[in-house]
């Protein structure tokens, strides 16, 4: 197993929390799990949850803002004021 699991949590939360792009937040989690990468299930799953959300209904941005403060802080080391 590859051990940059982070690293693949930071380029995913930046996707989309950042951007709001939850089909290159899908594509970055499919590639992880693809090349076998070691990651933190549970994290990946409220991303993935999220992605999937912002993708169906564009309405629900403000829980994933919120979600985003969080994932921004854990992988990205970015507090918002």
């Amino acid at each position: 197993m590859i051990e940059f699991g982070p690293a693949y949590l930071s380029l995913a939360t930046h996707a989309l929390y950042v951007e709001y792009n939850p089909e290159k937040t899908l594509a970055i989690i499919r590639r992880a799990k693809q090349e076998k990468v070691r990651i933190n299930i549970s994290q990946v799953d409220m991303i993935r949850k999220d992605a999937k959300a912002l993708e169906s209904a564009g309405s629900l941005r403000v829980m994933i803002e919120i979600n985003g403060r969080m994932a921004r802080q854990d992988h990205l080391g970015i507090t918002d004021p």
